[in-house]
């Protein structure tokens, strides 16, 4: 948290606050649904112009297709050693898989690391599993062969299935020096008028099978720590990318039909940084 603390001439200072944003399933290639590098669309720069001596970290992790799930969490800790004090401690938000990434950094039974961290807020992080996966694990292995691309998606994809995570929540316990939070998702063609078109078919096999989802995660799935709710927004919409004709279009006049923008600056300022 920003903090007041003293100089060396008793002038009151501000202790600046260490922000990371870990992103989720992809890595910082061109992604085939977002099509962009910006992964969470616009925030840094949005969080740097709102908020006093805020240090944004942004770490570029491989898709978790590349590497397992277990290997991405050690880049982390490099990013924290390499950039926050060792007097300082960092507050990380982490978008599905980005949430699960930084659970593991934390937990005394992964890299054990709650000591530099104050907080974990997870969004849209599948921390009991994802329906979908347990869909497509078994048969995207079995027909991996046929496109060399679909190899890495099927050992990732493995990760969220439902029994992986419930295995995953036995063995990673959170770390009792970190605050965790979370927040999920929800999405609609029938309540919110629009969906990203990924989730068109995704959707309502989870809402049949597992109640609101945001396409990907279920809300239940969503819950870890204190549960600060469910936002109107598809899984995509939770870091800013529109997939919807329908919403492009309301994005494209100024009118988003979710302010992932206000989102962040809301989680942030709730952390304690001080405003501008």
């Amino acid at each position: 948290m920003l903090a007041q603390g003293a100089s060396s001439n008793g002038i009151a200072r501000l202790i600046p606050m260490f922000l990371m944003l870990c992103h989720g399933f992809p890595g910082f290639q061109k992604d085939p649904l977002l099509g962009v590098v910006d992964y969470f669309k616009n925030v840094p720069g949005h969080l740097s112009k709102t908020f006093r001596d805020i240090n944004v970290l942004l770490p570029e992790l491989p898709n978790v297709g590349a590497i397992p799930l277990a290997q991405r969490a050690p880049i982390l800790s490099g990013e924290i050693a390499k950039h926050v004090p060792a007097s300082e401690r960092v507050h990380i938000i982490g978008h599905s898989a980005g949430g699960i990434d930084a659970r593991l950094l934390a937990s005394p039974a992964g890299l054990n690391q709650g000591h530099r961290i104050a907080s974990i807020t997870t969004v849209g992080s599948p921390h009991h599993g994802a329906l979908i996966a347990n869909i497509l694990a078994n048969p995207t292995a079995e027909f991996a062969f046929l496109l060399p691309g679909l190899q890495p998606f099927a050992l990732g994809i493995r990760d969220f299935t439902t029994a992986s995570m419930a295995q995953f929540n036995r063995d990673v316990i959170d770390h009792p020096q970190v605050a965790y939070q979370s927040f999920g998702g929800t999405t609609g063609l029938l309540t919110r008028g629009v969906i990203g078109v990924p989730f068109l078919l995704t959707h309502p096999i989870i809402l049949h099978r597992e109640g609101m989802n945001d396409g990907w995660v279920s809300v239940a799935s969503s819950r870890h720590g204190v549960f600060r709710g469910a936002v109107s927004a598809d899984h995509a919409e939770l870091i800013g990318h529109e997939l919807s004709p329908a919403g492009e279009f309301f994005a494209a006049l100024g009118h988003p039909v979710f302010d992932h923008l206000t989102f962040y600056e809301q989680i942030v300022a709730s952390l304690g940084a001080a405003r501008r």
